[in-house]
């Protein structure tokens, strides 16, 4: 897996860190590494709910006798026309995840990373309303599969453990958390993408009444 400086993206600032903590990062994929991301995440996450970066998202539930599949589709991006992405979560009985599958868009680059962290909308001292990185929660995941569009797939929704760096519940993560910012690559540009995470537990809850 493969790793580019991010020069000219962004504002010159930016890219410097991001260029800086992706030479470190693809020397030693551990938890040095998703702690390089959650610290350049933290500053690049939206002053306001309303601002993350999604253009459109809607999700949808589908069950049968044993299993539910939530689909979610993630319009985002900027210019014309706008990428889509889909995440879709299958429920076994009782409501638990069998799977998590990040379905990237075409034009994603292969052989780059995809990285995932998740945010809570919390109030201020002034009593606005910010958004704050969960800590701990930033992965960079392992791209198994481009032979159409790049696929991510975490069994039971957790994502392994690899040296230095613990294993972490994706699945339980999304019924917890508020917002999902997502980051990926494309055409040698990071592009941001952002799963508002109350559509989701609404179908959630609405799929987990359908199982026994």
């Amino acid at each position: 897996m493969r790793f580019k400086p991010l020069s000219g993206i962004d504002g010159g600032k930016e890219a410097s860190r991001w260029g800086h903590w992706m030479t470190r990062a693809a020397t030693k994929r551990s938890l040095v590494t998703c702690a390089a991301f959650a610290a350049v995440l933290s500053e690049a996450l939206p002053a306001q709910a309303q601002d993350v970066p999604a253009l459109g998202e809607t999700w949808k539930s589908t069950c049968d006798a044993q299993s539910c599949s939530i689909i979610g589709d993630i319009v985002h991006g900027e210019g014309e026309p706008s990428r889509r992405m889909s995440i879709v979560v299958t429920l076994q009985p009782g409501g638990k995840v069998a799977s998590v599958t990040f379905r990237l868009p075409p034009d994603a680059d292969r052989g780059e990373f995809f990285a995932v962290t998740f945010a809570d909308t919390v109030k201020d001292a002034s009593g606005n309303w910010t958004v704050k990185l969960v800590p701990g929660a930033t992965r960079v995941l392992d791209v198994q599969d481009c032979s159409v569009d790049c696929l991510v797939t975490l069994p039971n929704g957790i994502v392994p453990a690899r040296e230095g760096s613990a294993s972490f519940d994706v699945g339980q993560a999304m019924t917890a958390h508020n917002l999902m910012p997502m980051f990926y690559f494309s055409h040698g540009q990071r592009i941001k993408a952002g799963a508002a995470l109350f559509r989701f537990k609404a179908a959630y809850e609405s799929a987990r009444r359908q199982l026994p």
